[in-house]
């Protein structure tokens, strides 16, 4: 009687939240549309997590982390390019911290929030809740929510992560707090929790994209791939791999791991880090095989396509897109190498390829893989694409993302990936 009363407290603290949102949910958002993002955004939402980092990393020294109202909104907005149903806006008052959140459910109709949350001497101090017209007892929220985390990522890291930031405090439009996680407490965080979260999907198992590393690996040193050579013979590559071994029940398993695979492999070592440790230890600092491969003949394409298709595997296109824009942000602004429309199209043609192949008949793989056998094949033209604007350049030129000249832009890009001969075998 006792595990069955458990089990439905469980299912209450994990059902509660849910049923409010729906029943609360309103016609209309309370946050209105963001404005569209900045290189300064881009800064700041790199900052912010630059500076988490570092302060994990040490526990000697200042332990103090600073996030204005303005770093705030940026990391907002910055979540709202990666989550289109999603907007959020956070207000820096003396006696709390005040964020708004909107988000669109697939009713049409919007489940809108309030949370203040207060300075503390010890943990996160929620003062104050409203979903949709319901204001909540804010007391117990945070203790359900290290309760419920707990349960699900075990080894009291719910209480960790709730107890990791202390003594916060605001100044003007500034919050300034203490962060006492350790690196070993972050990095167990982060582990378990994508644990939890691939287990949950279904996504692959670091043995299995390991597997698909290796082979591309070991097919470089025979002989059998080209490390000098074309992108596009990985990518026939991988796609082959995953026609031969699926089955039934695991063909978009295999193609998943696959061009995640791929991404790893042919974009950066250190996408690994959503999954765990593909790359074997031995090999983390050997240069991969697909290093040297270039896409209309430069490495950085080949990898902002094969980044792109692997976050689209793992999330969602809006996440991939955002992650290839804000860089393009990043370049644009001081330091950088500029906003390039280039690097843009091969960040949307990965996340069309990822999209179309795990959505294709695995009937039809062996032949969109032959069908990858010339890069011209899978690769739009992009010799007349504007490219490396600094930020006063690209502003005048484009007014910024989201204006008329700017999405003029994409479309354009967007029909030329739409017409590659990739894209016609059904």
């Amino acid at each position: 009687m006792k595990s069955l009363f458990f089990l439905f407290f469980i299912f209450g603290i994990l059902a509660s939240p849910v049923a409010l949102v729906f029943l609360s949910s309103e016609p209309t958002p309370r946050v209105a549309e963001l404005r569209p993002a900045t290189p300064q955004d881009a800064r700041r939402a790199k900052r912010m997590v630059l500076s988490f980092r570092k302060l994990t990393e040490t526990e000697t020294g200042d332990r103090a982390i600073q996030v204005s109202e303005a770093d705030l909104n940026g990391a907002l907005i910055f979540a709202s390019r990666a989550i289109p149903s999603l907007r959020a806006r956070a207000e820096v008052l003396p006696y709390g911290v005040v964020i708004d959140g909107s988000f669109r459910l697939p009713t049409g109709k919007w489940a809108n929030a309030t949370a203040e949350f207060a300075p503390a001497e010890e943990g996160i101090a929620l003062s104050y809740l409203q979903i949709g017209e319901v204001a909540l007892p804010a007391g117990p929220v945070i203790p359900a929510a290290e309760l419920l985390m707990n349960l699900v990522l075990g080894d009291g890291l719910g209480t960790i992560a709730v107890n990791g930031v202390r003594n916060t405090r605001i100044a003007g439009k500034t919050v300034t707090a203490e962060v006492v996680l350790t690196r070993a407490d972050r990095k167990a965080l982060a582990s378990r929790t994508k644990d939890r979260v691939r287990a949950a999907s279904g996504f692959s198992t670091a043995e299995d994209l390991r597997d698909y590393w290796l082979a591309m690996q070991r097919a470089a040193e025979s002989g059998k791939l080209d490390p000098n050579g074309t992108f596009a013979q990985f990518l026939h590559f991988a796609v082959d791999r995953a026609a031969m071994r699926a089955t039934a029940e695991t063909a978009r398993y295999e193609m998943q791991t696959a061009l995640f695979a791929t991404a790893i492999q042919c974009g950066h070592h250190k996408l690994q880090f959503l999954i765990g440790e593909v790359v074997p230890p031995d090999l983390v600092r050997t240069p991969s095989a697909c290093s040297q491969a270039t896409l209309a003949g430069r490495r950085d394409l080949r990898a902002h396509f094969a980044l792109s298709a692997g976050l689209q595997i793992a999330s969602d296109a809006g996440f991939a897109f955002a992650v290839g824009e804000y860089k393009e942000l990043l370049d644009a602004s001081r330091g950088g190498s500029g906003f390039s429309f280039d690097d843009i199209a091969a960040d949307r043609a990965g996340i069309e390829f990822a999209i179309f192949l795990t959505e294709s008949n695995p009937a039809d793989w062996p032949a969109i893989a032959a069908n990858l056998a010339q890069e011209q094949d899978m690769f739009p033209r992009i010799d007349d694409l504007p490219s490396l604007m600094p930020q006063a350049e690209f502003e005048d030129r484009f007014g910024g993302v989201d204006t008329p000249a700017y999405r003029q832009m994409l479309a354009k890009i967007d029909a030329r990936i739409t017409d590659l001969p990739v894209f016609s075998v059904q």
